[in-house]
């Protein structure tokens, strides 16, 4: 609840006992009434058909602003506003949804934020403890455009959390569809290496039997296929003695 300002509450409307009026919305006759006001009976003297400005008058006409503003602050205070009305303008209270604050700053305070919320890049030196976690983040994710090495794999972030030394043991590259690895003997797998969650595709046999040759000397143009370079020899032979 907000913290209510006691010397503005209204506790009991003005003559709440006393004797007053009910002062209506209109009088035909001229008397007080809350479209006009006082009306024209109270412009001419007694003696030419005015009228006194009567206690009960003056104690109608305060009660009704008095009960009309307790009835708004009584209000205030169950929603959770401030009693003082002029300090409620633009102020919703966080139970109600809102920041309970009327600036910027009380609201970041307010919602438990840190001086990240006002910063549209972070650096190294905003992450004291090496660790960027979700609640740091206003978006509650870590982008390429974030990291030097522009990869973030999904290993990385398994508990909301983007460390130092799971980026260490992690790597993702940043492999369009269709890349192709050649894998040598004694080393690891695609997907061991670069730790994809996609799906690799052997696709040896597109290339089955094929040497690779670097372009240039007596290679075919780059793109086509060139044929074995040592052919086969065949002779006849004689008998011999």
């Amino acid at each position: 609840m907000a913290n209510l300002d006691l010397k503005y509450k209204i506790n009991i409307p003005f003559a709440e006992k006393g004797d007053r009026d009910e002062i209506p919305d209109t009088s035909p006759d001229g008397l007080v009434n809350n479209t006009d006001g006082l009306g024209i009976k109270y412009e001419l003297e007694i003696p030419a058909g005015g009228e006194y400005y009567e206690r009960q008058i003056f104690n109608g006409v305060v009660h009704k602003v008095y009960a009309a503003v307790k009835e708004l602050q009584d209000l205030a205070i169950l929603a959770g506003f401030p009693v003082d009305m002029t300090k409620a303008l633009n102020i919703l209270p966080l139970a109600n949804g809102g920041t309970g604050a009327n600036n910027a700053s009380k609201a970041r305070s307010n919602l438990g934020l840190g001086s990240l919320a006002t910063k549209s890049t972070i650096t190294s030196a905003d992450i004291a403890d090496n660790t960027i976690t979700a609640k740091q983040l206003a978006a509650n994710s870590v982008g390429a455009s974030e990291l030097a090495n522009n990869a973030v794999d999904t290993n990385a972030i398994v508990n909301g959390a983007v460390t130092q030394a799971k980026l260490a043991s992690s790597v993702v590259g940043n492999l369009p569809i269709g890349f192709i690895y050649f894998q040598l003997r004694g080393q690891s797998t695609p997907d061991v290496l670069f730790k994809t969650t996609g799906k690799w595709q052997d696709i040896s046999a597109t290339y089955a039997g094929e040497f690779f040759r670097a372009v240039g000397g007596n290679s075919a143009t780059f793109g086509s296929k060139q044929n074995e370079g040592l052919p086969n020899i065949t002779a006849n032979w004689g008998e011999t003695y």
